[in-house]
């Protein structure tokens, strides 16, 4: 183990699956009182080295010094075969904050572009098959869903049954919405669209929530805006 400078650290640009960085603050002022308690995981590089696991820490370091503190990390060097074994070594090697299902999604769907299965992945995460295919789901999800997600309005289970009955409909609804607000003519073939988008999701559902029918809530608010367009227009 080494114990390398921050400024000594680099990463690359789009690795990380982490997008909320959170808490930062609070990790900074921990590290400036007791130091790095957790080594971060690098790999030798043209550079110097690249940062595998660890991102919060470093950054956090990198303020720490910032205000004028001497800051040296402790870091784990190792040599990795590929960027999938990178990449499931950040997963498990994650002792922070843990990742939000979208954050786990982009992890799964980097691992799933290289080539491995879910059940492949599910059994190095030591996660259900169904746990990986939902947060791959919600990777490519519609921006309503993965905000109703985010929100707290709808489950992670409730998300995976609306994207799998949408079947991809969900981006001509977001087209509708950029009809509405662009103020182009509403044809009357897209409400159409929208109806069946609707009814796949009502039909879908065995048991309603209060959050899940906010959101086909949603849906019918276009459709009726849509109308009053149409009528406005004839």
């Amino acid at each position: 183990m080494l114990k390398l400078s921050p400024k000594k650290i680099a990463v690359e640009n789009g690795w990380n699956p982490r997008t909320d960085f959170s808490g930062e603050t609070e990790l900074m002022n921990s590290i400036i009182e007791n130091g790095v308690l957790n080594p971060v995981h690098v790999c030798k590089s043209d550079s110097g080295y690249t940062l595998v696991d660890g991102e919060r820490r470093l950054r956090a370091c990198l303020r720490a010094e910032e205000l004028g503190h001497d800051i040296f990390i402790p870091a784990i060097v190792e040599e990795y075969e590929n960027d999938a074994d990178k990449m499931l070594v950040s997963l498990l090697t994650n002792t922070g904050k843990n990742l939000l299902p979208a954050e786990e999604g982009i992890a799964f769907k980097k691992l799933s572009d290289w080539g491995w299965a879910v059940d492949r992945i599910a059994k190095m995460v030591a996660k259900s098959g169904e746990y990986i295919r939902q947060r791959l789901l919600l990777v490519d999800s519609h921006k309503m869903v993965s905000d109703a997600v985010k929100d707290g309005k709808i489950t992670l289970k409730e998300m995976a049954v609306i994207v799998r009955a949408s079947k991809g409909y969900m981006e001509q609804v977001s087209r509708l919405n950029d009809l509405l607000y662009s103020k182009n003519k509403v044809m009357p073939d897209t409400i159409m669209v929208a109806k069946k988008i609707l009814k796949d999701i009502e039909d879908s559902y065995d048991k309603r929530t209060p959050e899940t029918i906010n959101l086909m809530t949603q849906i019918i608010d276009l459709l009726n805006k849509c109308k009053e367009l149409l009528q406005n227009e004839n």
